[in-house]
């Protein structure tokens, strides 16, 4: 099962919990600092929120937006960071189950596949409620709230089944991920305060790309690299004709270079208007262009790639061309000189480790 579809399940489960608990009356809670008067407006998630968040309900029927933006504003009240989230739940086709074959000789059943239809075969539309921008399942500041929302006595219409009972209508609120992200959210790569460094005061860095993905259209490696002390360890290439003093070492290393190849191109990308970023790490530099919410996504049972991003890898991949003694040659593509790479590639842009966004007080990495 995929990280989306088990969230779904998750979401309609926590539907089916909430909506058995019993209510009970508004009260103050000592550890929150409660706000005078309540907001009365609450966000759409997006996919820049979170990316953990808290599950407090979720509402369904003509009245579940208004059920829903009730209990949000509930728990503004609170200070807390509150999202809507709307989803469709169609339960009107039908899936591949197990069932059971006529018994044998013996008596025995086995069990096989078979396609199965929903008893209720309806498109359910719901609204949940969320809490969050917590980044970790298990930071510190997520788990207390999660305890504190257990504990809360609200009586939102909707929420529970009998409104005359004191309860805790949220006993059933959980963690989860931002349900909008990708499978692989998680395997995005990190950046240490060395490699925030490096790229943080430039202009058009890959860590201010506001998306979760961008296209890598040119990569520049160097012989040397930048050790855990970060000292540059530079290198004398040895060039016919060409005397160096390596006591002085007074050539500059392929990885300086590399960072001055990957730093024009995308001044010259940007000059021709177009959306290019540069990342510099120990080992290479590297160009990307475009900023994208998403790669590949599951449209009416088929994969659809994005197509903004195979425009992209099309424009940049190397071309053929009929050269003097070598017909069909593959040519890369390049720019005043400054070459392409032969497969231009969707990356996820690097995030920066929560514990350094927090020391540097980077605000443009959120996400």
């Amino acid at each position: 099962m995929s990280l989306s579809s088990a969230i779904r399940v998750c979401v309609v489960s926590a539907l089916l919990l909430a909506i058995y608990v019993e209510i009970g009356t508004a009260q103050n809670l000592p550890f929150l600092n409660r706000k005078k008067s309540a907001q009365t407006a609450s966000d759409d998630l997006t996919i820049k929120d979170g990316p953990w968040l808290i599950m407090c309900a979720s509402f369904s029927g003509e009245n579940a937006d208004q059920s829903a933006m009730q209990l949000a504003t509930e728990l503004k009240k609170y200070r807390l960071k509150t999202y809507l989230y709307r989803h469709s739940f169609d339960y009107s086709g039908k899936v591949m189950g197990l069932g059971w074959q006529k018994p044998d000789d013996d008596g025995n059943f086995d069990r096989k596949p078979m396609m199965m239809k929903a008893a209720n075969q309806a498109v359910v539309q719901e609204t949940a409620v969320l809490v969050g921008d917590y980044p970790s399942i298990d930071d510190a500041r997520a788990q207390k709230n999660l305890l504190q929302l257990k504990e809360l006595k609200l009586n939102i219409p909707g929420l529970t089944a009998d409104p005359n009972n004191q309860a805790k209508p949220l006993k059933a609120a959980f963690l989860l991920p931002n349900p909008l992200l990708p499978d692989d959210f998680f395997n995005q790569p990190t950046v240490d305060s060395f490699i925030l460094n490096l790229n943080k005061k430039l202009e058009f860095s890959l860590l201010k790309c506001p998306g979760l993905y961008s296209v890598k259209i040119a990569s520049f490696r160097g012989e040397s690299r930048i050790d855990q002390d970060g000292k540059i360890r530079t290198y004398t290439p040895k060039l016919k004709g060409l005397k160096f003093d390596r006591k002085k070492e007074t050539t500059a290393s392929r990885l300086v270079e590399a960072e001055e190849k990957a730093h024009d191109l995308t001044r010259i990308l940007r000059r021709k208007g177009i959306e290019a970023y540069e990342f510099h790490d120990r080992t290479e530099s590297y160009v990307c262009i475009g900023s994208f919410d998403w790669v590949t996504r599951e449209t009416n049972d088929r994969v659809m790639n994005n197509p903004d991003i195979v425009k992209i890898v099309n424009a940049c991949k190397p071309g053929v061309s009929n050269l003097p003694g070598a017909p069909n040659s593959i040519q890369p593509k390049s720019v005043k000189g400054i070459p392409f790479d032969p497969e231009p590639t969707p990356i996820m842009i690097p995030r920066v480790d929560r514990n350094v966004r927090t020391a540097g007080r980077i605000g443009f990495l959120k996400r």
